[in-house]
């Protein structure tokens, strides 16, 4: 039997060395009956000259350069409408893939046909690419679409599914495409919410990829900066699906209250990392100093970040907490709440974050 095409789309943009590795392990894959389709946004290093030489060597390559940098969710929408298969992927520049993945996730959606996306645990990297962190997912191997929204809203983290790293039917995705205006981190969030309207969400229980974190990642922010814009995704989604299904309002409102208490508790954090950046280099462990320095925040951002966690604050409990948190700021007795940073998932457990 014929195996399904699978498309992989390569977005990139003036990562040449990056990108060069990518492209190797696309190729890499063991499977055998691929596209790869490079959208280069009109990159102004090595990026086309890299990309041409393995276009004359491998016909599975197709190159395209954008005569002007149309932004990332529009490169994205650029290689879904290129794709000829009937199985889609990304492949991101400055990632890492196993050369398992691509035949793994496709031999998983043909055994779970009620399943329109698949993705799979992975390991976060620095730099270097070497790992500093995992992103093991505790979801069943199949859920339901609206499971999958529901953990994804509380927790703040796609259960699951990220862009880099997942794989879609066509039949699934349609006519779905990247709000090209939306945030970067979680412009692909509603993607993933509509297809789970409709379809069962997969989930490989290893590691088959890595996302790199670095200073130029555009997704690099701190928690405090894209509260807002993840508030404003969120809630246009929660609008829409209301619009589109007026009595599904309770639901709605669980994923707003959901919503909420995530944000409240994640500026919390923030803030309780920042407080834990003013250990001294023996106090720091194995952390590295960009871990450390991506999360000293400035007097005004300290402001920005306070007023936030005021605003999604709900009851009293809560209130106290941010008030706590003001008056506490600096001093020793905040020590102990630093300390349970360190413990950041159990946390999480512990405050329903999962």
């Amino acid at each position: 039997m014929k195996l399904p095409l699978v498309s992989i789309g390569m977005p990139t943009y003036n990562r040449a060395d990056l990108f060069r590795e990518a492209l190797a392990l696309a190729r890499a894959q063991d499977y055998p009956n691929l596209e790869i389709i490079v959208s280069d946004n009109h990159s102004t290093d090595d990026t086309e000259r890299v990309a041409r030489e393995v276009v004359a060597v491998d016909p599975r390559v197709r190159y395209h350069r954008q005569p002007r940098n149309i932004g990332l969710h529009a490169n994205l929408n650029f290689c879904l409408d290129q794709a000829r298969g009937d199985l889609l992927s990304f492949f991101m520049d400055d990632d890492r893939y196993q050369p398992t993945i691509v035949r793994e996730y496709a031999e998983f959606l043909g055994r779970h046909p009620e399943a329109g996306i698949v993705c799979s645990d992975y390991e976060l990297l620095d730099e270097r690419g070497v790992q500093v962190d995992v992103r093991d997912h505790p979801v069943p191997e199949v859920m339901s679409g609206f499971d999958f929204i529901g953990r994804t809203i509380r927790s703040g983290r796609s259960a699951g599914i990220g862009a880099p790293g997942m794989m879609v039917r066509q039949e699934a995705l349609g006519t779905i495409r990247f709000d090209e205006a939306a945030p970067i981190g979680f412009g692909d969030y509603v993607v993933w919410f509509r297809i789970a309207e409709r379809w069962a969400v997969g989930h490989i229980r290893r590691r088959l990829w890595g996302f790199r974190t670095h200073r130029n990642a555009l997704s690099t922010r701190p928690v405090h900066s894209v509260a807002r814009d993840y508030d404003q995704q969120i809630s246009a989604y929660c609008n829409d699906y209301l619009r589109r299904c007026p009595d599904q309002a309770p639901v709605v409102e669980g994923w707003r209250r959901a919503m909420r208490r995530y944000l409240f508790w994640a500026i919390a954090y923030e803030l309780l990392l920042h407080e834990r950046s003013s250990e001294t280099d023996s106090q720091r462990g194995h952390r590295t100093i960009f871990e450390l320095s991506r999360y000293r925040l400035s007097a005004a951002e300290q402001g920005e970040a306070r007023t936030q966690l005021r605003q999604y604050s709900r009851g009293p409990a809560q209130a106290v907490i941010a008030r706590g948190l003001d008056v506490l700021a600096g001093s020793p007795i905040v020590r102990p709440l630093v300390w349970a940073s360190r413990y950041s998932e159990s946390v999480r457990v512990m405050l329903g974050l999962r």
